[in-house]
């Protein structure tokens, strides 16, 4: 059993039209994808109280890199220390970052306490926090439902199948 596959040429001038109108649309989802990805990791950060203060979460923002590549994430420092921790034997943390922390979440603000805290800090290391992975599941799945919208708006509807696929015996 052989199978033929045949193209309408009536759909030859949308075809020809469509990679500006594809790249257009796939541009259009890349952007509104790294902007919700944003806004949903910085709701991410508050659900699972990473941040003492707000200085992280309002660091998150996405960057365009070109029309189809964006980054986003947090733009302090210390985010990747939050993300990835810190293995034991590791160099101490600033202690003054400590004392923010400290005063942030009320525990005082005695510069010992803040140097001893960040000695332990590095010779015992902190376990990291994942805030990226859930937020990358979840912007995957959104931008392949925006991805394949722009393919369905950039090829349109010729009202009949445009490629025709038969059984030949």
């Amino acid at each position: 059993m052989n199978l033929d596959i045949q193209f309408d040429t009536s759909a030859l001038p949308r075809l020809e039209a469509m990679p500006k109108k594809l790249r257009l649309g796939l541009a259009r989802a890349v952007s509104l994808t790294a902007q919700e990805g944003a806004a949903d990791m910085k709701q991410e950060l508050a659900r699972q109280r990473i941040a003492a203060r707000s200085t992280l979460i309002n660091s998150v923002k996405a960057d365009r890199v070109d029309d189809l590549t964006w980054t986003l994430g947090p733009h302090v420092s210390y985010a990747r220390a939050v993300f990835e921790g810190r293995k034991p034997g590791a160099p101490m943390p600033p202690w003054r970052s400590i004392l923010d922390w400290m005063k942030a979440r009320r525990i005082g603000s005695d510069r010992r306490t803040a140097w001893a805290i960040a000695r332990s800090i590095g010779r015992r290391g902190i376990k990291g926090r994942d805030y990226v992975t859930p937020v990358a599941n979840r912007a995957r799945a959104r931008l392949a439902e925006l991805g394949a919208a722009a393919v369905i708006e950039a090829t349109g509807s010729c009202g009949r199948p445009c490629f025709r696929l038969w059984r030949r015996r």
